[in-house]
Formats: C-alpha cells, structure tokens, sequence
C-alpha cells in the first residue's frame, strides 16, 4: 500500500536532515517499491572559499563513501530515521540539499 506524501522520495535527488539547529545534506540512494523506506547517503559539504568564515555558504557534492542511513516513512506522512519515535525523531526532508551549521561561541 502505497502511503500519500508531500513529496515522492527519487534515487539520485536531494534531501535533508535538521538536528538541533545544524542540517545535513543527502543524497537519496534507495527507495523500496512501496515508498515506506528511503534510504540516503551523506554528502560532502565544504565552505565556499569566496565569502567569509561563518558564512554558512556550502559548495555541496554527493560523497560516495558518505554516511548510510535509513529512514522509514511514519503515519503522519513524515520520513523520520528507522528506529526513532515519531516524535522526537530526526526527520528527513526532500527536494533540498542544505547545509547549515548553527554556530555557538
């Protein structure tokens, strides 16, 4: 049974995971044929050399020795990581690649 979403999960585009404050960008690199998991791949993230320290500007590239992680689709529509609860789980969202680091001195 195929379960609705905002968006259908693609191999090969871009996703994102938000952990208190900082996001990750992924890769999508397997979905099962129900859409119930997603399966992604972190990406490497490097500053831009072109602006200044802290920016928070990335140039962003898939990493084929990334990080694998799982992510299981949950009743309320939402990707959240295979073995969290639904409430307080990192979420994963798709469509975007983002990095974001929530710099605290």
């Amino acid at each position: 049974m195929v379960r609705e979403t905002l968006m259908r999960p693609i191999v090969g585009e871009g996703a994102t995971i938000k952990e208190n404050g900082n996001k990750q960008p992924q890769t999508i690199v397997a979905v099962s044929p129900d859409l119930s998991i997603v399966i992604v791949q972190e990406d490497l993230a490097r500053p831009d050399p072109l602006t200044p320290p802290y920016s928070n500007l990335w140039i962003i590239k898939p990493n084929g020795d990334g990080l694998i992680q799982k992510f299981t689709l949950r009743k309320n529509g939402a990707y959240v990581r295979a073995g969290e609860p639904l409430k307080g789980g990192q979420v994963l969202t798709l469509g975007v690649r983002e990095k974001y680091l929530k710099y605290q001195f």
